[in-house]
């Protein structure tokens, strides 16, 4: 009998040494305004598996510095989202999240893998003729080792969390699919389930010792044919613990990732029974 645990809440070789060499743990390269736990880990982070660079920073939670503990990681697609806006249009993660630990709330490091409008797309998926594969190795073989190395991370799967809105969200599920024993515990925000087939027959496919922890959240702009669909085969072919939360409204920008980030960082490092959402 599968432990199948469902809540419904309805409303380098040498490159990666040259970043390495550039960036020492504890000595940010860049502060952002008015902080000392931003930091801009390199502006051209090399990816040898795609040929190309990428900014990486890192949010670092309050008195990291000051203590000995280790913290669970979040890696985060569209890491520029880890700012407190967009252009001109705020977002608010970090303030929520500092409100959060400043009422003695589950603390993270999160890393935000910023995204290319010329690659976002082939990145991101993981299907056809897309890169997605590869961007997945990037991020198991190259950022996370240098992650767990230069920071006080908990390396192991339970703390190990992978988290994206869109087609972001599509290659967190994907990574926690084909890497479960490395991401553990997934956000999917607003899934692009433009490639639900090929999702579909690799989700048809999993183990039933599969017990990953995921958190799903939809709007109006998702499918939720193909979102319920989804979500029920996962359920039904493996232990997975899902959290499914849909809300009845629009939300083509992307704001519902800052909104519930702190909460889904909270059921994430909880043990997942009995909690019930709320915004910060």
């Amino acid at each position: 009998m599968k432990a199948f645990k469902l809540f419904i809440f309805l409303f380098a070789f040498v490159h990666p040494v040259m970043a390495q060499s550039a960036y020492k743990p504890g000595i940010p390269i860049i502060l952002r305004t008015g902080s000392n736990r931003i930091l801009v880990l390199d502006t051209a982070f090399y990816m040898p598996q795609l040929y190309r660079k990428r900014e990486i920073r890192v949010y670092l939670p309050p008195g990291y510095n000051q203590v000995k503990k280790r913290f669970p990681v979040i890696y985060l697609q569209d890491g520029e989202r880890v700012e407190d806006s967009i252009g001109s249009k705020p977002l608010y993660m970090l303030s929520r999240m500092d409100s959060l630990y400043a009422a003695g709330k589950s603390q993270c490091i999160i890393v935000g893998i910023f995204s290319s409008p010329e690659y976002r797309q082939r990145e991101y998926n993981p299907f056809d003729n897309g890169e997605g594969v590869k961007y997945i190795n990037f991020l198991t073989n190259t950022l996370k080792p240098f992650i767990d190395k230069s920071f006080k991370t908990l390396p192991g799967k339970d703390h190990s969390i992978i988290a994206g809105i869109n087609q972001g969200a599509t290659i967190a599920l994907y990574a926690t699919l084909s890497r479960p024993n490395i991401f553990g515990k997934a956000g999917i925000f607003s899934p692009d389930l433009s490639s639900i087939d090929s999702l579909k027959s690799v989700v048809l496919n999993l183990s039933p010792a599969f017990d990953n922890k995921l958190f799903f959240y939809s709007t109006v702009n998702v499918d939720q044919t193909k979102f319920e669909d989804l979500t029920d085969i996962i359920g039904q072919k493996s232990s997975a613990m899902i959290y499914k939360m849909m809300e009845n409204i629009s939300d083509e920008k992307g704001n519902a990732l800052a909104r519930w980030f702190p909460e889904f960082t909270l059921w994430m490092n909880a043990d997942g029974y009995n909690y019930v959402f709320k915004p910060w």
